[in-house]
């Protein structure tokens, strides 16, 4: 990676393991929004989230499109939980990331406001020089390919101060379509997951692995 100039990482299952189950307490919760939403129960709340993920990639779009909430209520909702019950601080994680001279920012699909909590939660909180979040991509996610671009762009300008280009940028992530959308976009790719992916430039089990084969 040493034409590396921009390292983006995902947050959820990324930073932190994903056998913390938060994101699964979140999934929880978005059934719940939906079920007190729509006045229906558990199967009809996943026949509709599955419906609004396969119409438009998230479940978020499907409500905002289909029943015109306020994209905040719902954010604050899911996202509504104790962080310490699943979450420590990450030293290693820390002390690696410390070693990266390189500028580092966060690109989620989760809520901003929660992204700083689990940062803070991590002991990370001053780790990265930017948090990119929905609703700095107009509520959709960066498996759309427009969407993080944009974001991207964005990040060049505010935190880099100069335009990159996308093959000196990295993202790594746990999300298989974010990280073909990156690959289409040019991007260098690093693949979190258990199961390794010939299609992405680099396959590791967690973040430490990754940062550590270079820095």
């Amino acid at each position: 990676m040493d034409r590396v100039r921009l390292l983006c990482f995902d947050l959820d299952n990324t930073l932190y393991k994903r056998e913390t189950r938060l994101l699964s307490e979140i999934h929880k919760r978005i059934v719940e929004y939906v079920k007190c939403k729509m006045s229906v129960e558990d199967n009809e709340a996943m026949a509709l989230i599955m419906k609004w993920k396969r119409k438009y990639h998230s479940t978020l779009q499907g409500l905002i499109q289909e029943v015109h909430i306020d994209e905040y209520d719902y954010l604050e909702y899911i996202h509504n939980l104790r962080l310490c019950d699943y979450l420590y601080r990450d030293n290693e994680l820390k002390e690696v990331l410390n070693l990266v001279q390189e500028k580092k920012i966060i690109i989620t699909d989760s809520y901003g406001v929660y992204a700083n909590r689990v940062i803070e939660e991590l002991g990370l909180s001053h780790c990265f020089d930017g948090i990119y979040a929905t609703e700095n991509m107009d509520f959709f996610y960066k498996c759309h390919t427009g969407c993080l671009k944009k974001v991207i762009l964005r990040a060049c300008r505010e935190v880099c101060e100069q335009m990159i280009r996308f093959n000196e940028i990295v993202l790594i992530d746990d999300d298989y379509n974010s990280l073909y959308a990156a690959k289409t976009l040019g991007l260098i790719t690093a693949y979190i997951s258990q199961k390794s992916e010939s299609v992405f430039d680099y396959n590791a089990n967690n973040v430490v692995e990754v940062l550590r084969k270079y820095y």
